[in-house]
């Protein structure tokens, strides 16, 4: 690890605490690890390389607002957060020539169980890769398949696991307990490095730039 994430960061809330750095960024003089460059924002979400990406293009969607999951969210934000996906789909595709996979390890308040999360604040993964064993991925995890994404308002306060593959159909899972980092341990399997899902071990910063050289430009425009 190139970074220091011991106690500080694992006592406070890693997102809450890259939105308060970024507004003083105007201010002060503080130094924003690559990994918390905001590529892109919108009025309730701002979008960051993904810590721990295996591979180039691995960002994620994070809530400004403290909460659990995005189960959490009004109606205006999913769609807010509905636009925001399709750009950030369309735009990784496009430099990446692959469609992503997305998916959440949404939390529950006061819930021990975290659906295999390891940060209590909403965000959701976008990767640009295919998962081969993908049937299996969801038999592990008892996803059954729903509508679309705005389903998941109904599991708030519950813990559940949100996972939309290529071909843009939704599956989630909310009563079966998953290991941590569930979905990062596959695609770890996948790429073939099954012993570098923990992204606070196995930071993959070369991925990293790579990431926020070909997005930032191409999404400031956007």
């Amino acid at each position: 690890m190139k970074e220091d994430f011991h106690a500080d960061f694992l006592e406070t809330c890693r997102f809450c605490n890259l939105i308060n750095n970024h507004n003083l960024k105007g201010g002060e003089q503080i130094h924003i690890p690559i990994y918390d460059q905001i590529l892109y924002e919108t009025a309730n979400f701002f979008v960051i390389p993904a810590l721990g990406s295996f591979v180039p293009g691995y960002i994620m969607i994070v809530s400004r607002n403290h909460i659990y999951s995005m189960a959490y969210l009004s109606n205006d934000e999913i769609e807010e957060l509905l636009n925001l996906i399709a750009l950030l789909r369309n735009t990784v595709k496009e430099k990446f020539s692959i469609s992503p996979i997305i998916f959440e390890h949404g939390s529950a308040i006061g819930c021990f169980d975290k659906a295999a999360n390891s940060v209590d604040h909403a965000h959701i993964h976008i990767v640009p890769i295919h998962i081969t064993e993908e049937t299996g991925v969801l038999r592990d995890a008892s996803a059954f398949e729903i509508p679309d994404l705005k389903t998941i308002v109904s599991f708030k306060g519950e813990p559940y696991f949100l996972y939309v593959n290529e071909k843009w159909q939704h599956h989630l899972s909310h009563k079966t307990i998953l290991p941590s980092q569930y979905m990062r341990k596959c695609i770890a399997k996948e790429i073939g490095c099954p012993l570098e899902w923990d992204w606070r071990q196995h930071e993959f910063l070369d991925n990293i730039n790579t990431t926020v050289n070909l997005l930032s430009d191409v999404l400031c425009e956007r």
